[in-house]
């Protein structure tokens, strides 16, 4: 396993040291995580790094094969946070598309929808036309071409999904002030945010408030403040990845699998969810004891979650795959062997239609695919941020299959490179 590196140890001791006894928790405070310690909340509370802490071997750029037999085919949608650009690449590192917009301080996730347009949650950059008052981010919708199709100020994070009805989801951010949890200091709560086609905002509804009216006995762990533009501010939740359920293969009904509900992972409650966003209501919870930090939860074909635990009280991460029904995990990435990883932030996992997993060691810039039993068959090294030798940081990395993205390039036309700048 790679070591955790000086900078982050001194990083996280600042963090745990600095904070301002004002925002020590009240006697009337939900319990804390089981296995809190000082140093998880502090590497809770630092940011997204934008730039890897490590300097850049330059034997490594790109993508390695290792086994053409058995990597799963396909194209690579990748996003850097800093670059403020996504990137489709083939599986030997060729660049095939690139969208990028004005006056962007930075991505999260991307995600390309059903039609081939691509919407990405952005930080913004002060621009003019930039109203008073308006959310420091937006909600960016791109066509397959890179012209940008809307642009919505909405304080978007994280993800972004579309529905089969052409609406989209989206999480969003809001200050509200949540008694039963602390009457002084505001919550960070995420709602979510459902939009029409063309961006408008047609509803929105509360994780925080469904959590906190759940009767499954779900309890919300305890976070402590930090200080946010010179306030406290309590990030309760910190959703970070939004999937539609589909049913399963017949046979497995169960609530967990109802139509039209949402898993949602949670990284400051250690948490996968389930929630039915029309009864606003939770249907399902795991993962608190177990998980640490995670991020980006989905649904398998078979009905099983997937999920990235990053780990932040062990110091490596892991991939989980878990049987939702009977709450066990049926498979662990690296197991006894394989590659150790460990990133604390953003994180990734997609099984493959090969039964390969993709995973993304975020902080690492590293990307690989691995087989069932372990073996590394591809990986992937981002690319450097501007100006230096250490690399930009990925969010994620999406794999589409051949048939679905060839289509939309011969509608287009041309072949690599295309780089796409509006």
């Amino acid at each position: 396993m790679r070591g955790r590196s000086p900078a982050l140890a001194l990083a996280v001791l600042a963090a745990a040291c600095s904070r301002p006894p004002a925002l020590e928790p009240r006697g009337d405070d939900p319990p804390p995580a089981p296995g809190a310690s000082a140093e998880v909340d502090a590497l809770r509370a630092l940011g997204y790094l934008a730039v890897a802490e490590a300097e850049a071997d330059p034997s490594l750029v790109g993508a390695i094969v290792h086994d053409p037999t058995a990597v799963a085919p396909g194209y690579n949608l990748y996003a850097t946070r800093v670059r403020c650009a996504a990137t489709l690449i083939d599986n030997q590192g060729v660049e095939w598309r690139r969208w990028q917009v004005p006056d962007c301080r930075g991505w999260d996730h991307v995600e390309l929808l059903a039609d081939g347009d691509l919407i990405a949650a952005v930080i913004e950059r002060p621009r003019p036309g930039l109203r008073t008052g308006a959310p420091a981010r937006s909600l960016v919708r791109l066509t397959w071409d890179g012209a940008v199709r809307w642009r919505v100020p909405l304080a978007a994070h994280h993800d972004a999904i579309g529905l089969p009805d052409e609406t989209l989801v989206a999480l969003v951010n809001r200050e509200r002030l949540f008694p039963p949890l602390n009457a002084r200091v505001p919550v960070l709560d995420d709602e979510l945010a459902l939009l029409e086609a063309d961006g408008r905002v047609r509803e929105t509804s509360s994780l925080g408030e469904l959590l906190l009216a759940n009767q499954l006995g779900f309890r919300l762990q305890r976070v402590r403040p930090e200080s946010r533009a010179r306030r406290a501010t309590i990030d309760l939740l910190h959703a970070n990845a939004l999937e539609l359920l589909a049913a399963p293969p017949s046979g497995q009904e169960a609530p967990v699998y109802a139509a039209g509900q949402l898993l949602v992972t949670l990284r400051h409650q250690d948490s996968l969810v389930v929630v039915d966003p029309r009864a606003r209501r939770l249907v399902w919870a795991w993962g608190q004891g177990i998980l640490s930090g995670p991020h980006d939860g989905t649904q398998l074909a078979d009905g099983r979650f997937l999920v990235f635990d990053n780990g932040l009280g062990r110091g490596r991460s892991r991939v989980l795959e878990l049987d939702p029904v009977r709450r066990e995990i049926v498979w662990e990435y690296p197991g006894a062997g394989g590659l150790a990883f460990f990133t604390r932030s953003h994180g990734a996992a997609q099984r493959l239609a090969n039964g390969n997993t993709l995973i993304v060691s975020s902080d690492e810039a590293h990307a690989f695919e691995v087989t069932r039993d372990g073996r590394l068959v591809w990986e992937f090294w981002g690319p450097l941020a501007e100006g230096q030798t250490r690399r930009a940081t990925l969010n994620r990395m999406r794999r589409y299959p051949p048939a679905l993205i060839e289509r939309w390039l011969g509608d287009g036309g041309g072949g690599p490179p295309a780089q796409i700048t509006r």
